[in-house]
């Protein structure tokens, strides 16, 4: 063999080695690399399987974690017990010394430790912080656990004072600043047969509610340096005295003269009172029960004659039916539409038959709606001089020019007096007769209005109607024992 061909194998023949053995490293580098690849995915998962084992651990820790703070103050590895008193350390005490100005106008008002107890909801914050990380969902408390470190949560306690003695300075602010709302009304009296009026007045309300949210708020921000300004609102009157002035007349003018009963003119006088200024809007309705309310001794009205059951006895605001019948009339006289109105037991002997207005409180009432276009004005007054009840309806007329009103009134039924009934009475002594009660005959009547203009009637309709009923009379015959006259005693001459 030549030897040029023998270099030849030869070369090709290490070249061969050569290309095995790299083959051979190559392997060998590619194995350690990923050995040392999934050494490191092992590792790693071995790692986060470690610290998920620990952050599971750590979730059913009693202790705050990292990360979390109130007011400023790192609670991690804190126990409730030990955050709380870290906490309430940090806090104002509650015996330090608030004042806390209270303002309108010149008035000044001074909440002070005697007026409130201050407190922190510490322990609400507290509740809420410790929650952070405990939702019961163990992936996401564990990454939100995780994440503390570098996102810490942080909470704020805030300070309020608990009401103690404090309402009562917002009563006294509330006494001293509402004022009522009066519309323009009657002068009580006009006795004059003019139209008295007296100027509309606003009337005034202390926002109680932004007061009180107010004070809160300060102390929340723990701020007393400035003082709360006190919101009042204004409540404007719904009646002005150019609302009456200028569009009002005398609807009706009714009179009815008393007795000389002193009790019973007291609770005239009363009523009429309570009555006088009233004033109604177009559609509303007088109440006579509303506006006197019950008559009550607290009132000033006494015990005096009453209508009750058919029998006249003493009863607390006796007399009142007297006023609340004058009203009636005045009303009828006016035009107005009559709404409840009821006849006593037996016709009265100050008024007649069906146009008296008996009023029982709450049960009976008088009651009329103002039908016209303006507002209505009651004066009533009693005359004690005249022993006079005197009752003037002011408004808008609601009859055609030169219109008046009478009544006309028919008796429908008369039903005779029953039978005396006879009563034994053990408490009198035999022999007594006393009449208790006088009989009286029965009616049914209808009452008419009637509009007259010049002397003629244009329309008639029926105003009430009245039944009385028919009454025994009652006589009462002891059967006590009878009387035993008494012996002179017998002196010496």
């Amino acid at each position: 063999m030549p030897a040029n061909q023998k270099k030849k194998k030869k070369s090709t023949a290490a070249r061969k080695k050569r290309k095995k053995g790299l083959s051979t490293s190559l392997k060998l580098t590619l194995i350690l690399s990923a050995v040392v690849i999934f050494g490191a995915i092992g590792w790693k998962f071995l790692g986060d399987a470690i610290e998920n084992s620990r952050m599971k651990a750590s979730l059913s820790s009693p202790l705050f974690f990292e990360g979390i703070y109130v007011d400023d103050i790192s609670l991690g590895g804190m126990t409730m017990d030990e955050a709380k008193e870290a906490v309430s350390q940090n806090q104002t005490t509650a015996d330090a010394n608030y004042s806390l100005d209270l303002i309108h106008g010149e008035n000044t008002w001074t909440l002070d430790n005697s007026n409130f107890v201050v407190q922190f909801d510490t322990d609400k914050v507290l509740e809420e912080a410790y929650s952070i990380g405990r939702s019961g969902d163990s992936k996401a408390d564990i990454e939100t656990v995780r994440n503390l470190p570098e996102h810490p949560r942080h909470f704020i306690t805030t300070m309020s004072a608990s009401q103690g003695e404090m309402g009562n300075v917002l009563d006294e602010i509330e006494d001293e600043l509402n004022k009522k709302v009066k519309d323009a009304r009657i002068v009580s009296g006009a006795s004059d047969g003019g139209l008295q009026i007296a100027e509309a007045e606003p009337g005034y309300k202390v926002d109680i509610k932004k007061l009180q949210e107010d004070i809160n708020d300060r102390f929340a921000r723990n701020d007393f340096d400035e003082p709360v300004y006190i919101k009042v609102d204004e409540i404007k009157p719904s009646v002005y005295k150019a609302d009456l002035e200028g569009k009002y007349t005398t609807l009706a003018y009714f009179t009815s003269e008393t007795t000389r009963d002193k009790t019973r003119n007291n609770n005239i006088d009363l009523a009429l009172k309570a009555i006088d200024g009233t004033i109604l809007a177009p559609g509303e309705e007088f109440s006579m029960n509303g506006i006197t309310g019950e008559r009550t001794q607290k009132k000033g009205y006494q015990a005096a004659g009453a209508i009750r059951n058919g029998v006249l006895i003493e009863e607390l605001g006796g007399g009142v039916c007297q006023v609340s019948t004058s009203i009636f009339n005045a009303a009828a006289m006016s035009g107005l539409d009559i709404t409840e109105r009821h006849n006593h037991s037996w016709p009265s002997s100050y008024i007649g038959k069906g146009l008296d207005a008996m009023v029982d409180y709450p049960s009976s009432d008088l009651k009329f709606k103002n039908n016209t276009d303006g507002y209505v004005c009651i004066a009533s007054w009693f005359d004690k001089d005249n022993r006079m009840i005197k009752v003037k309806i002011f408004g808008i007329p609601v009859l055609d020019k030169d219109v008046t009103v009478k009544f006309r009134t028919e008796v429908t039924e008369t039903t005779p007096q029953p039978a005396d009934e006879i009563k034994e009475d053990r408490t009198l002594p035999e022999g007594t007769v006393v009449e208790t009660r006088a009989g009286k005959e029965g009616y049914k009547v209808n009452t008419y209005r009637q509009y007259m203009k010049g002397g003629d009637v244009v329309k008639e309709e029926l105003l009430c109607r009245s039944s009385y009923k028919a009454l025994s009379t009652i006589i009462t015959v002891g059967t006590g024992a009878p009387e035993t006259a008494e012996t002179p005693a017998q002196g010496n001459e």
